[in-house]
């Protein structure tokens, strides 16, 4: 709904719990073009934008192609221009520089992108910003995702809907792996019900704090493999 309605969104919660699955499904379902630059603490992120190129005339500034898309848009087959949804993926491992590109783009009553030399350029009508973390902003508190900061107020206030998200309801996650595993499930048709039981043990004690770390579909994808790779399928 957030994204539909052209809301800037930020999907938080632990590793392997859908978040970019999501962001790539609406853009898929919705045939939007989409751009997605990965936060790393402690790089530069200005050539994103602009950097400085070299000609037989001397220094210039080039354009960046985030720069170009979240300025200009997407320049369809026939000509007509519509506009991107731009992702930055664990936006809460931005450090102090990167948050500072990143703060005005948000601005949700005046979106703007600072071009070569401090030039403010107008953000393309209707370009959609999403971002991913495993934390709210406000840092790490189970030691289990470190290298997520505490962000900048500013920062993640301009973003206008927070979504947390859980671990995948099982009845979910069985469809998703008798669709990935079909071989294994029809020879032996009692272990997803049994991988159920066990994992929804596993959640139990993860959530009371009994056991430190996490079980999302990636660790279920991982045992099903290892299954393949025994030769039991």
């Amino acid at each position: 709904l957030s994204l539909a309605k052209g809301r800037s969104t930020y999907l938080w919660g632990m590793p392997g719990c859908g978040k970019d699955t999501v962001l790539a499904a609406f853009s898929a379902l919705t045939r939007r073009p989409t751009i997605i630059r990965s936060i790393k603490p402690n790089s530069d992120i200005q050539s994103w934008f602009y950097s400085r190129a070299f000609s037989s005339q001397g220094t210039l500034w080039e354009e960046g192609p985030l720069l170009k898309a979240i300025r200009d848009g997407y320049t369809c087959p026939n000509g007509d221009k519509v506009p991107y949804m731009i992702i930055f993926t664990d936006l809460d491992r931005a450090d102090t520089a990167e948050a500072e590109y990143l703060r005005t783009l948000l601005d949700t009553r005046d979106a703007r992108i600072e071009g070569p030399e401090g030039v403010m350029e107008k953000v393309f009508p209707g370009t959609l910003f999403a971002a991913t973390g495993n934390t709210n902003g406000m840092g790490d508190s189970r030691g289990r995702c470190i290298s997520a900061k505490p962000q900048d107020a500013s920062l993640f206030n301009r973003l206008e809907r927070v979504v947390q998200m859980h671990y995948f309801d099982w009845e979910d996650e069985q469809r998703i792996i008798q669709s990935a595993f079909a071989p294994i499930v029809s020879r032996c048709s009692d272990l997803v019900p049994t991988l159920g039981r066990i994992i929804k043990a596993i959640r139990a004690s993860i959530t009371a704090e009994q056991i430190y770390g996490e079980f999302t579909i990636r660790d279920l994808y991982f045992i099903m493999s290892y299954i393949e790779d025994l030769g039991l399928s």
